[in-house]
């Protein structure tokens, strides 16, 4: 809009009002009434003038035109007066008139029919019950909401776009899980805060787990499969695309540029795919078991459902940040509900505090980060009250599972101290691992994995990590196979063939070993990219990189670890506000792995090295991936300069004659009982996820 803002509408009321000297309500209605609500409109947002005069003034315009729009002869328009009525009353605080309002216009403007309109008025409906302190109406109006956003996410075509819609709306589940709170409904609370986290990644893997009952042929449900996999990929190549394109869609007319042509014919391609898949179902499937379309829709997760992830010695903690404070659900069997813990807004503001204090000296001094490391997650405990909550268990509690949410999914939750214990690690010697959701944890909890003899890794691509060599050339002898790809050899060619099949459509087919893989281990460079997620990668040989977004490619379905000793693995986009679990690890969920894991900062090689050979050490013995991977760090960090120098002797670790120097040099001027990886930094980057 050019020129003073309330300059316009002062000019736009005038001439609504000569308008209507013309169009007159006897003579041309229909036209009189649109005139009406513009003029409606106008008033809503005039600037000058007394707010509350001219809120009365809207009111009073609305209800007039009401005289034309009636239910019976313009439903949707009188749905739409209706809404605006409610929403002008919430600005002036009658919440009761405001909520009669809005329910009225939700009779017509349903989340199937107008799901637009809906969310508008389920939002409005919420905020005026909110005010009002009625916590049922709220809880009503923040669903029938989320019910349309939900519906015109099932529409979109790309991740990129479901985020967005999300997005625009997250505050509707901030809002009716503060409701449900109020509400002392915090199991109903709790199953919208999953609703709202990681939803892209457990539809895919639900979708991808899911297939017809019945006689159906072999050949249908490999295609079947096929398509799907080709449908996701295609999906993350349009997002990539859409992300990088120059020129994209025209804000206004929704038509896009020349520059996007490319963009375009990437979509055609992904339609076309999308239509094979409906008539393979249509064809081949549906006459034998036509409920399987029905099936595809995944259903959110219930509060009973959370607390059978769990048995009666173990909880799940899971956070949500809102825009006015954080909650924390704790979730047992030793209570029937979810207990929450709510931040005070002075909390909050300190952890935000904390989080840009943590990111800006790891971005800009990485030297004092390390150093201030131990000391920022003893306040960061203070902050999220990690003894009060750890304290409320039973003493007989063994495991926990974690589930953070946006920055929280950057920090090593499990080396919060405790007053009473060194930190999570040593409270719980079952294990602390980390899931993006309950549900997600779900869908990896029922993936059952036996095997794990067999191992692919991919050892120092760069050839600038001395260390992996020690680390993969021990690791692989805890496998009875082992395919290992070594520094120049450590080429995408190694994992995965892409072929140009009819000169546009790419297909991915990757090599029989990383098909019969048990045990994926990356032992090479990893970056993350908070700009455009999916071309975040793993570095391979000759500048080669293997992307998220190629992850999604990868059929995974015998492995049952990924193991990605790389720097900065474990990070996530906790911009997204709708979906902030995007990063590699959910990429090889995706593909298969129901076990990942990474880091979440740049890692030193040396003590990787150590901490990698005696997590499989572990692993081999006790077969649990959290339970071997906290053992292993709490051995790291406990370790003396004699007990390492013994483990190296024990264990015949050949160092060649620069590692050795290397490592003498580092422990050469502590004393034998001192802890040479102490330091949070080298013990507490890696987080299991998943199973």
């Amino acid at each position: 809009m050019k020129g003073d803002q309330s300059e316009n509408i002062e000019d736009a009321i005038h001439c609504y009002q000569n308008a209507l000297q013309v169009r007159t309500q006897e003579t041309l209605p229909e036209k009189w009434a649109v005139t009406q609500t513009n003029l409606g409109n106008a008033y809503l947002y005039r600037i000058k003038g007394d707010r509350r005069q001219n809120l009365e003034k809207a009111i009073l315009t609305y209800q007039v035109t009401l005289q034309v729009y009636t239910r019976k002869a313009f439903p949707q328009d009188w749905a739409t007066l209706q809404n605006n009525l409610g929403f002008v009353y919430l600005k002036l605080g009658q919440a009761t008139k405001a909520i009669t309002c809005c329910k009225l216009a939700l009779e017509i403007q349903t989340s199937t029919d107008f799901p637009i309109d809906c969310l508008r008025n389920g939002r409005n409906l919420g905020d005026a019950a909110l005010l009002a302190r009625q916590w049922a109406d709220a809880i009503e109006g923040y669903s029938i909401a989320i019910e349309a956003v939900e519906q015109s996410r099932a529409w979109a075509i790309t991740d990129a776009r479901r985020q967005d819609i999300i997005s625009a709306a997250i505050d509707a589940y901030a809002s009716v899980v503060q409701a449900c709170i109020n509400n002392n409904q915090s199991d109903k609370g709790l199953e919208y805060v999953e609703r709202s986290k990681a939803r892209n990644l457990v539809e895919l893997l639900a979708s991808r787990d899911i297939y017809p009952k019945g006689d159906i042929s072999e050949t249908v449900l490999n295609e079947l499969k096929r398509l799907r996999r080709e449908v996701v990929a295609e999906q993350r190549r349009l997002d990539i695309a859409e992300h990088n394109r120059s020129g994209g869609i025209i804000s206004g007319t929704g038509e896009p540029t020349l520059d996007s042509a490319a963009w375009l014919k990437d979509r055609d391609r992904l339609n076309e795919l999308l239509q094979q898949l409906d008539n393979l179902i249509a064809t081949e499937i549906d006459p034998i078991d036509p409920n399987f379309r029905a099936t595809r829709q995944v259903k959110p997760i219930s509060s009973n459902e959370i607390q059978n992830l769990i048995d009666d010695r173990a909880a799940i903690i899971e956070w949500y940040i809102t825009d006015n404070n954080f909650y924390t659900f704790v979730i047992t069997h030793q209570s029937q509900h979810p207990q929450v813990w709510s931040s005070s807004a002075e909390e909050r503001q300190a952890f935000l505090d904390w989080q840009e204090e943590y990111l800006q000296d790891y971005q800009q001094n990485r030297e004092q980060w390390i150093q201030k490391l131990s000391d920022r997650l003893y306040r960061l405990s203070e902050i999220l009250h990690i003894d009060d909550i750890i304290n409320s268990f039973p003493s007989d509690y063994d495991q926990i599972i974690l589930i953070p949410h946006r920055f929280l999914h950057l920090i090593p939750l499990h080396a919060l101290p405790l007053s009473e214990w060194g930190c999570l690690l040593d409270r719980f010697p079952k294990g602390v691992r980390y899931a993006p959701s309950c549900q997600l944890l779900q869908l990896t909890q029922n993936q059952e994995r036996s095997n794990f003899n067999r191992l692919l890794a991919i050892q120092n691509p760069t050839q600038d990590l001395g260390y992996t060599s020690v680390e993969v050339g021990i690791i692989q002898h805890y496998f009875s196979q082992a395919d290992v790809f070594v520094e120049k050899a450590a080429k995408k060619a190694a994992l995965v063939e892409v072929k140009i099949k009819d000169n546009e459509t790419r297909e991915v087919v990757q090599n029989s070993q990383l098909s019969l893989a048990n045990c994926i281990h990356f032992s090479c460079h990893g970056e993350f990219n908070f700009e455009s997620p999916l071309d975040s990668a793993l570095l391979l040989a000759e500048g080669e990189r293997l992307t998220l977004g190629e992850f999604f490619d990868l059929d995974l379905s015998q492995c049952r670890l990924v193991t990605l000793s790389a720097c900065e693995t474990g990070l996530t986009n906790y911009k997204i506000l709708s979906d902030e679990y995007v990063g590699i690890p959910s990429s090889f969920l995706y593909a298969g792995s129901p076990s990942v894991v990474s880091s979440l900062w740049t890692v030193q090689n040396v003590s990787t090295a150590f901490l990698m050979i005696k997590f499989y050490q572990n692993i081999s013995v006790c077969n649990k991936v959290a339970i071997a991977l906290n053992q292993a760090q709490i051995w790291l960090r406990n370790l003396t300069k004699k007990e390492l120098q013994e483990w190296i002797s024990e264990n015949k670790i050949s160092l060649d004659a620069t590692l050795k120097m290397s490592l003498r040099r580092r422990l050469n001027k502590i004393s034998d009982n001192e802890q040479p990886f102490k330091s949070p930094f080298h013990w507490a980057a890696f987080c299991a996820i998943g199973q």
